[in-house]
């Protein structure tokens, strides 16, 4: 009996497989003949009316963007030729509701799930007084004889009018003054600072600045002598001193006065620090606007009375240097691209699993680890490269993933490494029973801080910035266990796999800390130890209540929580729908924009725990061909949420002006993807105004 029913199942199931193959040969026949059929013979009904093409479609010559009049397959025939007559461009439509462009006409191909109908020709006639049909236009002929003929329909659009200027990110003062009039920059407009000692940093950002405000487009002499014509942006800085930036959570480091005012006297920023000056000079530099009809800059809403202060004092992005080599010209455009959104730090995780492309002077063999012999950084590229920054008002803080995300080392150092497989989602550690880790570790960290902290006019190390980041993430620990060195070192020392971890991070940390530098760990390095980490350590918390995973020091760990214990934190969680991940693509400009740094945390522990956060830009998928269209505009969003006011949350009232920014960028040179993609760094989905896209 089971055999017979096995027979007849699979005899069922042979015909079933017979049925299915004839079909497919039915519809891949079907498709074939579309493919090769002829189009389709024109259907006209009158001299005026559109011409239908059965089975036809133009397809990618659509109107871009879409009227709100078309782009529904349930529309009749009738109602789609009144939108395709009201539309600007318009050469037909289909009978999905697509409407087609002026080019569709030529580009007609078979589609057998819809019919084209195409705008009716209009043409020359010698012997005529008006056109046959009354969608066309009649304009005679200077001759007198005969005339011709154009498609009607609705005047081409007016340019777009930008929104009124204004500072990104939106000024945090709750008592900013804008007024009505427009003030004309002069011919000889210029960016000076009141008189004082030699400051090489900030006069070299007024010469940028003076560019960046009036050297985009070349102005036209005006005639005559407005008293309303700005002549001057005048620069004062109580504070000159050029030191290394560091961490400042005081209010007035980074904080500016702007006053324009609205009568031609000289406009002035009034600042602490340099660091202040520098961005009151940015947000001068937004207001001003070339205007084509007169050849002129100029500066809308006069007077402006503002003073600017940033909510929070890290504001960063983090790059991923080891993933995807990132060229030095791709970083030095990324570092001044942050300028025009006020963040003040770059984030480099130099080294992981793939590649260690960056010089160690004591342990020479650790760049041998690079992907190729030309994709390094020297010790002197680096030191370039804070130099630069520095000039820019951001500080860079280095990054080693460790114990973890390290298999990079271990080829030239295999002594240090541990003789695991890791397990899915995790990485193999650093090997914490041998003193040679530590060795390596404490030689590697010298280099980096100069062996002691950095402090005014003495800058220390090849990073002189007194925060460094340890990482300590998706660490296999259990590899400790299937180690038999490691295991019977834990025994000896009656340690399981956590302690080990916990060992080896606090060992590590300790090194660094007596280097003069404050300490920076994601967030499983507090989730293992808790209050018995350093209450100097910086917890950087990036895993999203979305993410699970064992054992228990890779649980999510909440801001709320870890500032209740009395420690600062970085905040940019990932994988969640308002990640600050950029690499999550998926993530628009306002899932970033909706997420708040203190969520369920008081305004003053906010202020005095939170230190600010990160957009992260891993590199699985960028490198120097995609960087700055996946960082913007989205990092944007990271950066008013840092700066700007903790009411700020409206997306929709920012949407014109993170457009407006986008647009910004892009004249200044960035590769901002468009604003309203529905997958980050996608191009533009066809014609039309930056400041709509």
């Amino acid at each position: 009996h089971v055999a017979s029913s096995k027979r007849r199942n699979h005899m069922e199931r042979g015909a079933m497989l017979r049925r299915l193959s004839s079909l497919v040969l039915v519809v891949v026949s079907l498709i074939q003949q579309a493919a090769t059929a002829p189009l389709a013979s024109p259907i006209t009904d009158a001299a005026d009316s559109y011409t239908r093409l059965e089975k036809s479609d133009c397809a990618g010559f659509d109107v871009t963007p879409q009227p709100a009049c078309g782009g529904n397959r349930n529309l009749s025939v009738a109602t789609l030729e009144a939108c395709c007559d009201s539309t600007h461009g318009c050469g037909g439509f289909n009978t999905h509701g697509v409407i087609k462009d002026t080019a569709c006409s030529a580009h007609v191909s078979a589609q057998p799930t819809t019919d084209l109908y195409l705008k009716p020709a209009c043409n020359t006639y010698p012997n005529k007084t008006s056109c046959p049909s009354p969608r066309c236009a009649w304009t005679p002929a200077p001759s007198g004889s005969g005339g011709n003929c154009s498609r009607a329909g609705p005047p081409p659009p007016t340019p777009f009018v930008a929104p009124p200027a204004m500072p990104w990110p939106f000024p945090n003062d709750p008592e900013m003054v804008t007024g009505v009039t427009t003030v004309q920059l002069s011919h000889d407009f210029t960016i000076s600072r009141s008189a004082g000692p030699a400051c090489p940093t900030l006069d070299t950002a007024l010469k940028r600045y003076q560019e960046q405000a009036v050297g985009l487009h070349i102005a036209r002499p005006q005639e005559g002598n407005d008293a309303q014509t700005l002549s001057q942006l005048l620069v004062q800085v109580a504070n000159l001193d050029e030191s290394y930036p560091q961490l400042n959570t005081t209010t007035t480091h980074e904080a500016y006065d702007l006053t324009i005012p609205s009568d031609g006297s000289s406009a002035t920023v009034i600042a602490d620090t340099i660091w202040g000056a520098l961005w009151g000079m940015e947000s001068f530099s937004q207001l001003v606007r070339f205007n084509f009809t007169t050849q002129s800059y100029s500066i809308a809403n006069a007077p402006w009375r503002l003073r600017d202060t940033p909510r929070f004092p890290h504001r960063g992005l983090m790059i991923d240097l080891a993933r995807h080599f990132q060229p030095l010209a791709s970083i030095r455009a990324i570092i001044d691209s942050l300028t025009y959104a006020k963040m003040n730090v770059l984030h480099l995780h130099i080294t992981d699993e793939q590649s260690f492309p960056m010089e160690s002077k004591t342990y020479p063999k650790l760049w041998d680890a690079a992907y190729s012999d030309q994709e390094r950084y020297t010790q002197l590229d680096l030191a370039s490269l804070v130099e630069y920054a520095r000039l820019r008002g951001i500080r860079m803080m280095v990054e080693f993933d460790v114990p973890g995300h390290s298999a990079s080392w271990c080829a030239s150092y295999p002594e240090i490494c541990t003789t695991c497989t890791a397990q899915k989602g995790s990485t193999l550690p650093l090997n914490p029973s041998r003193n040679a880790t530590f060795q390596l570790m404490e030689s590697l960290l010298g280099e980096m801080t100069g062996g002691s902290a950095s402090t005014p006019g003495s800058p220390r190390g090849l990073f002189p910035g007194n925060m460094i980041h340890l990482g300590g993430d998706e660490v296999d620990a259990d590899c400790f266990n299937r180690d038999p060195e490691i295991a019977a070192w834990m025994a000896k020392q009656g340690m399981n796999a956590s302690d080990a971890y916990a060992y080896f991070t606090q060992r590590v940390g300790a090194m660094a800390k007596a280097q003069g530098r404050r300490v920076v760990q994601w967030a499983e390095v507090y989730a293992n130890v808790g209050t018995q980490l350093d209450k100097s350590s910086i917890v950087h918390i990036w895993r999203s209540s979305h993410i699970g995973r064992t054992p228990a020091f890779n649980r999510y760990i909440s801001p709320a929580q870890v500032v209740a214990d009395g420690y600062q934190t970085l905040v940019n969680i990932g994988y969640d729908p308002t990640s600050w991940y950029l690499d999550n693509l998926n993530n628009n400009w306002a899932s970033f924009y909706a997420n708040e740094p203190c969520l369920n945390i008081s305004d003053a522990d906010c202020s005095q725990f939170v230190l600010g956060g990160e957009g992260e830009m891993w590199g699985e998928s960028v490198d120097a061909s995609d960087l700055a269209q996946t960082v913007w505009p989205r990092l944007a969003s990271v950066a008013e949420r840092l700066w700007s006011p903790r009411s700020m949350t409206n997306a929709q009232t920012a949407l014109p002006r993170i457009q407006a920014f986008r647009c910004l960028l892009n004249r200044r040179g960035v590769s901002a993807a468009p604003v309203t993609n529905q997958a980050a760094r996608s191009a533009p989905h066809g014609p039309g105004s930056c400041y709509q896209q």
